[in-house]
């Protein structure tokens, strides 16, 4: 059951999926087709589920349910629609071992050896704003902790030498 996003509750369960690059808005509209539909007949243990997605930054996906005891072959419908969208448009979201973090006004996205590097060189501090894909609650996107410092993510306890330069 498709819903606004801002409609669920705060212990509504969410993920945060990411695209390898910012989204033409073609393949905006691709994507939002695409979840329309997922979300729209998206059920758990032959129930309808009460979800929701947004797109966010022509970047991130966030994909949300109220229903507590959501099946994993359901979250699994999701991941196929992403393997779907990488196969047919070559979009990729799946790569989890991509950072991304804030340049100016732009969303950069770099490897776990790249964003060490930016750090070891200085190029990127703890007051840099990265993108914490981990977030699981609506609390937490509501609260603003999708985006938040480097030294206030796990990002900075993970690159904590890096980042002591």
């Amino acid at each position: 059951m498709l819903n606004r996003i801002d409609s669920l509750n705060n212990s509504a369960r969410i993920w945060v999926y990411a695209f390898n690059r910012p989204l033409t808005e073609n393949e905006a509209a691709i994507v939002q087709d695409a979840f329309r539909q997922f979300v729209g007949n998206w059920q758990s243990h032959g129930k309808p589920v009460r979800g929701a997605f947004q797109l966010l930054y022509d970047r991130f996906v966030i994909l949300a349910a109220e229903e507590e005891d959501i099946s994993g072959c359901s979250i699994d419908g999701s991941v196929g629609v992403f393997k779907q969208l990488f196969a047919m448009h070559g979009l990729d979201a799946l790569d989890a071992s991509q950072i991304f973090y804030r340049k100016g006004e732009r969303i950069e996205s770099v490897s776990r050896a790249e964003f060490r590097e930016l750090l070891e060189t200085g190029m990127i501090d703890g007051e840099c704003r990265v993108f914490d894909l981990s977030i699981s609650r609506m609390e937490e996107l509501r609260a603003g902790m999708l985006e938040k410092r480097l030294a206030d993510s796990w990002h900075g306890q993970a690159f904590s030498r890096a980042l002591a330069g």
